[in-house]
C-alpha cells in the first residue's frame, strides 16, 4: 500500500531519560517518518502537561463514535495515515512506541464502514482494533 501522507500532523517525543537518548529517538522517529513532520521533543517536568492532554483525550461532543487499535510500532504513520484518509475528520491520538491508537469520530455508517476496513487492517498486521 502507498501511504498518502496527511499534511498537518503534531509528532510530541518524550522519553524519561538524558537529552542524548532523546535525540537519538526523535532522529530514529524523523527517519521513520521521513522527515515529512516537524518533530517536537520534551523533557522532564516540562512534558508533563502535553501529556496530561493526551491521555485526557475526550472526544468533542458531537462525536460518539470513540475506537482504539493496536498495531505494531513501525506501522503506526501508516494505520494514522489511513485511518485519517478513511474517517476525515478524525481526531487521532497514537503512542508510537508501543502502537496503541486512539481515536474518535462522527458515528454514521461510512464511520462503521471505515472503521470496518480498519480492523482488517489492523488484523492483517497482527494487531486489533475494538
Amino acid at each position: 500500500m502507498r501511504v498518502r501522507w496527511p499534511t498537518a500532523w503534531t509528532v510530541l517525543v518524550g522519553y524519561e531519560d538524558n537529552t542524548d537518548a532523546l535525540r537519538w529517538q526523535v532522529q530514529q522517529l524523523i527517519e521513520d517518518l521521513g522527515g515529512r513532520f516537524d518533530i517536537g521533543g520534551f523533557l522532564g517536568g516540562c512534558a508533563e502537561p502535553a501529556w496530561r492532554a493526551l491521555t485526557e483525550f475526550p472526544p468533542p461532543a458531537d462525536w460518539a463514535l470513540s475506537f482504539k487499535a493496536a498495531v505494531r510500532p513501525a506501522a503506526v504513520a501508516a494505520f494514522l495515515a489511513e485511518a485519517e484518509r478513511l474517517l476525515a475528520p478524525v481526531l487521532l491520538e497514537a503512542h508510537a512506541g508501543n502502537g496503541v491508537v486512539n481515536g474518535h469520530c462522527r458515528a454514521d455508517g461510512a464511520a462503521r464502514t471505515a472503521l470496518a476496513a480498519l480492523r482488517v487492517s489492523a488484523i492483517g498486521d497482527n494487531g486489533h482494533l475494538l
